[in-house]
């Protein structure tokens, strides 16, 4: 026996309605259809976004069968996905008196409710409702009330609510799903483990249930116990894909990359390669300071996903890492172009455009980090090197004060300071506030040297460096 034969007969019977159903209309001759047909003509016109022949169907079927409330309901579902708010209350409404006790017409007035955000309107009719359903219909209802908390941000409410529902129906997918997201927002790794556990006791062999659970043991920065996690949900589902990049992440967490690599080779083993693979697999060789295999992954991903921001910024990180600015600029660059928004990109980019001499584009893009991010040191401080550097050290002392003012941390600010003070001649106000930095927050003398490197040359600033531990 053919395992799609019924699969196929199926598909015949939908095509076999629409094709009487199409045939009735074009030849304006009446046809009686069963209200199930009728929802099968709907659903498909529905899907494929033919809104005013849903509409037809509906009308058409409620003038056969006025008094079916799952109707009424179907066409509220469509007076509403098509925006007819008031209609589709008015519809369900006349449902409700038909059959006042049918769930569906209660659980779709909620999502109307929660899309007008009228959310304790949504929720009094959900809590009505959990009170006259019965147990094994109460899924519906818990998830209908997960999605009105979502939407009111209440996130703790939607965890309690999809937790009522897995312990009716411990392998709902969708369930296990959004409660795993829930635990990621609210950051309740502790009480999200504890009811794993309690859902694995009740269901074992709960391939998502295993992963939310090594979730939340990521969470808790439990990373061995995680992977020991990981690893079951892999026994008990080797064709989950998601399990094994999680895995490869955590041992890259780990610092463990050998390890990773091989996760993600059993990965690509079972699965087609994609760019999330190929990044994470040269941030690995990265790491092992394998830099041409590195580029050679995060490549690959590119010709993938051609705008991956951080792809090019890696490769840019592995060209410095070699002393090749040349080509760093050129990647750095292409990241900042990309992504426009992000700090660490133009900083860097910043950075080697001026070690390769691009002194005016230098100043363009720590100028943009400076607006992305102004209470963050590290532009104010590359900005303040160029103009020193180009003899305009007043111009500089100006930027590192203005970063003075503004910045959240500025001990690094004021250890720059340091080096303009002794480039403007205050050599020694320069070594009173050295001394002073050394003794309240040693460590970041670095930024003294970086906006001067010459400032070592001084016998006293060489001294008090020496008294350093």
């Amino acid at each position: 026996m053919n395992p799609f034969d019924d699969e196929n007969e199926e598909e015949e019977s939908i095509q076999d309605i629409i094709n009487k159903y199409e045939y009735s209309l074009e030849h304006n001759t009446s046809i009686f259809l069963e209200p199930e047909s009728f929802e099968v003509l709907v659903d498909f016109y529905n899907v494929h976004g033919l809104y005013n022949s849903a509409f037809t169907a509906i009308d058409q079927a409620l003038e056969q069968h006025p008094t079916s409330a799952l109707l009424l309901i179907k066409k509220a579902q469509l007076q509403f996905e098509t925006k007819e708010i008031s209609s589709a209350l008015d519809t369900l409404n006349l449902a409700e008196s038909i059959d006042f006790n049918e769930l569906g017409i209660h659980l779709l007035k909620a999502e109307i409710f929660t899309y007008l955000s009228r959310h304790e309107e949504a929720i009094a009719i959900l809590q009505y409702w959990e009170a006259q359903t019965e147990y094994e219909d109460l899924v519906d209802v818990y998830l209908q009330m997960a999605d009105v908390y979502e939407d009111w941000e209440k996130y703790n409410e939607v965890f309690d609510s999809l937790k009522k529902c897995l312990l009716i129906e411990p392998s709902n997918e969708e369930a296990l799903s959004r409660i795993n997201y829930c635990m990621e927002i609210t950051q309740e790794y502790k009480r999200s483990k504890e009811f794993y556990e309690l859902l694995i006791d009740k269901h074992p062999y709960s391939e998502l249930a295993w992963y939310n659970l090594a979730t939340a043991y990521r969470g808790m920065k439990e990373l061995d116990l995680a992977i020991d996690t990981l690893q079951y949900t892999i026994a008990i589902n080797e064709d989950l894909g998601f399990p094994y990049h999680d895995l490869a992440e955590l041992y890259f967490q780990k610092k463990e990359y050998l390890k990773a690599l091989e996760a993600l080779k059993e990965y690509e083993d079972r699965f087609n390669s994609d760019e999330d693979t190929f990044l994470l697999k040269g941030h690995c060789h990265e790491s092992l300071e394998e830099y041409k295999l590195a580029r050679y992954y995060f490549k690959k991903a590119l010709h993938i996903q051609p705008n991956i921001a951080d792809a090019y910024y890696r490769i840019g990180e592995t060209y410095k890492a070699e002393d090749n600015w040349e080509k760093a600029y050129t990647f750095y660059i292409k990241a900042a172009e990309l992504d426009k928004s992000e700090y660490d990109y133009q900083i860097i980019a910043a950075e080697a455009a001026q070690v390769v001499g691009k002194i005016d584009k230098a100043v363009e893009l720590a100028e943009i980090a400076m607006e992305i991010s102004p209470i963050r040191f590290e532009a104010y401080i590359l900005l303040a090197q160029i103009f020193l550097l180009s003899n305009e050290a007043e111009i500089s002392m100006e930027i590192i004060e203005k970063g003075l003012a503004i910045c959240k941390s500025n001990t690094e600010l004021k250890y720059a300071k340091v080096s303009i003070l002794f480039y403007l001649g205050y050599q020694q106000e320069a070594r009173i506030l050295l001394r002073l930095l050394i003794e309240e927050h040693p460590g970041k003398e670095v930024f003294m040297l970086y906006m001067y490197p010459e400032i070592e040359n001084d016998p006293e600033i060489d001294s008090i460096l020496s008294q350093l531990p």
